[in-house]
């Protein structure tokens, strides 16, 4: 009897040491949808945790050596391993900081659940700044900005979460999009401007960029928006970028809404044609 449970005790042995190996190595390892609560291991220093599966824009966050995102993630209905998929990165404003992971869903929730956004079967990824940060070290307020070599540290960890995810999942990476809005728009513009070869569209809405930087922006697609009335975030900061872009014969819609103030996104968002152009660019076609 007890050779019996001697081998029983090896063998369990075996098999814990095996799986605990697997998953610490097997970087591809893909999220279980169906859990209450999901760890992937993507490196011993990197780990993605969605701790809430019942809602259908899941909640998570992504860790590493020395940080932690919270984020929120929606996995199209029809996600399977077999095909790929696009990726849609949406970055919120200053009024939606904070550690709640729920606040940065405030204004693009319904946009997101549009019918039309749906049929895309399209990921998306919505990273939560905290409250003493920005995506961008800029002033909302000043005519102009000079984006610094280093990425602000929010901003940086979610560029470190984004790779993680089209590591993690089948991420179509012809077709990344990013929209944000305000603080968001500025984090669009600083994004991008890191990251040129990156993204297939953005949509950056009442924010500003770096236009000494926008040779980096030529091949990118752009749809920008503004509130002529803006009073947080000059319209002109728009307009010098669009007009700089323009001048080197980018890849740049603009719309100015000219009874708008910094609720840009109110009007932005129903545009009509906005879904179906940000999902027609794709990296691939340029």
């Amino acid at each position: 009897m007890n050779k019996y449970i001697f081998t029983g005790i090896i063998l369990i042995s075996f098999i814990f040491i095996s799986q605990n190996f697997f998953c610490r190595n097997n970087n591809s390892e893909l999220l279980n949808k169906k859990s209450d609560k999901v760890y992937s291991k993507i490196s011993a220093k990197d780990t993605i945790v969605i701790y809430n599966e019942q809602i259908t824009v899941k909640k998570a966050f992504y860790k590493n050596e020395n940080d932690t995102l919270l984020f929120r993630i929606y996995i199209p209905d029809n996600y399977d391993t077999v095909k790929f998929f696009p990726l849609f990165l949406f970055l919120h404003g200053a009024g939606e900081r904070g550690n709640d992971n729920e606040s940065q869903m405030n204004i693009i929730n319904d946009f997101i659940m549009e019918e039309s956004f749906q049929n895309q079967s399209s990921f998306v990824i919505i990273p939560q700044c905290p409250n003493d940060e920005k995506w961008v070290d800029a002033d909302w307020t000043e005519l102009f900005s000079d984006f610094k070599g280093k990425p602000e540290k929010s901003m940086n960890n979610t560029i470190n979460l984004l790779n993680k995810i089209t590591g993690v999942y089948k991420i179509d990476t012809n077709r990344i999009y990013v929209m944000g809005l305000s603080m968001g728009g500025f984090g669009t513009w600083d994004i991008i401007t890191r990251l040129p070869g990156k993204f297939s569209a953005a949509v950056p809405i009442c924010g500003g960029g770096d236009e000494k930087q926008i040779g980096n922006l030529k091949s990118i697609p752009i749809w920008a928006f503004h509130g002529a009335k803006d009073k947080s975030v000059p319209v002109s900061r728009s307009r010098n970028m669009v007009y700089a872009l323009r001048n080197i014969n980018a890849d740049i819609k603009y719309t100015e809404y000219e009874n708008a103030g910094h609720n840009a996104w109110t009007y932005a968002l129903k545009e009509n044609d906005l879904i179906n152009w940000i999902f027609a660019q794709t990296k691939s076609s340029r």
